[in-house]
């Protein structure tokens, strides 16, 4: 879950993909923030991808800190201020985390508080839990290449090929 995922951050050596449909700046997104930014201060490549509509309200300032740092970070589709809030348009759903080209994690999970414990007391009472699954191999190079369609679509800042070979 979220925890192996900040280990996996942490451990970083080289670059960190994380792509993600809601990034809040609530306690669990601001630990992956801090874990985001202290990797990219030592030297770590740190791209972070999120969509505008499904991280609507997200407090900017949260992200000044991976900025900072030399992390880039990308809003796929922002809502502009004047487009219809709820007209049709493409979102970016995907969640997926590639750590240096050798681990990669996919699945349900968000980067919010509600993702760390599923939410209770839903409208009938439901609790809910989603879950990721961890991969290695010749799989984790196709979820990084499906990060970077999502990256160069978003207009992401460009970045070496050959770092991706290594």
């Amino acid at each position: 879950g979220l925890a192996a995922m900040l280990a996996a951050i942490e451990g970083a050596r080289r670059r960190v993909h994380l792509e993600t449909y809601i990034l809040r700046a609530d306690a669990t997104g601001r630990r992956f923030l801090d874990a985001l930014a202290r990797r990219a201060h030592a030297g770590v490549e740190v791209r972070v991808l999120y969509d505008g509509f499904g991280s609507l309200g997200l407090d900017e300032s949260a992200l000044e800190r991976l900025r900072g740092a030399g992390g880039d970070v990308v809003v796929f589709n922002p809502i502009a201020r004047l487009w219809p809030r709820f007209a049709p348009r493409r979102r970016d759903h995907r969640k997926i985390l590639v750590v240096d080209g050798a681990v990669a994690f996919t699945g349900g999970l968000n980067i919010g508080d509600e993702y760390a414990d599923g939410l209770a007391g839903g409208a009938r009472g439901d609790v809910w839990r989603d879950a990721h699954v961890r991969v290695e191999g010749p799989c984790v190079r196709d979820l990084e290449a499906v990060f970077l369609e999502s990256w160069f679509r978003a207009d992401g800042p460009a970045l070496s090929w050959h770092t991706l070979l290594e």
